[in-house]
């Protein structure tokens, strides 16, 4: 893949792929998809605010969000192209990342000691990350759901 040449070049190329993201989320027609992503967006949004409000991890959790929704994206392609392989391929890493993110959530839940500088402070315990793993287990098993159901109803039609 090569680099663009000019800031221009490089924003023609993010718009090409947000509109081609934009198209493929408006070819989703599943509510089980839409429940997915509304529960993975709940997360990200309770999740990013607490990171960047109260951990020094908001870059290392804005870049597992976007781990994870690629993978829910290579999932519903896959999907939507009718490339079974794919599908499996895209649900098993969507679940695995999903998983451990949630634990990661859960593991900064309690409070903890943290270096600020020259000291050592105990941070808060920060109980609305549960809230986050919680949507994000729940996103997961949506996905697994929507595998199982839609793949039948597949098979049933065709």
């Amino acid at each position: 893949m090569e680099l663009p040449a000019t800031p221009e070049a490089a924003l023609e190329d993010v718009q090409a792929r947000v509109r081609a993201v934009r198209e493929t989320l408006g070819r989703a027609h599943s509510r089980l998809i839409w429940a997915v992503l509304l529960a993975f967006a709940g997360s990200a949004a309770t999740g990013l605010f607490t990171a960047f409000g109260s951990l020094r991890d908001g870059a290392l959790f804005a870049a597992m969000y976007l781990v994870c929704f690629s993978y829910i994206f290579v999932y519903l392609k896959a999907w939507l192209g009718q490339r079974p392989v794919f599908t499996v391929l895209g649900l098993v890493l969507a679940e695995v990342t999903l998983a451990f993110f949630a634990w990661i959530l859960t593991d900064r839940v309690p409070a903890r000691r943290i270096a600020d500088g020259d000291e050592v402070v105990l941070r808060p315990e920060l109980p609305v990350l549960w809230v986050s793993a919680g949507l994000l287990a729940l996103a997961g098993l949506l996905l697994l759901v929507h595998w199982v159901y839609a793949g039948a109803l597949r098979r049933r039609a065709g």
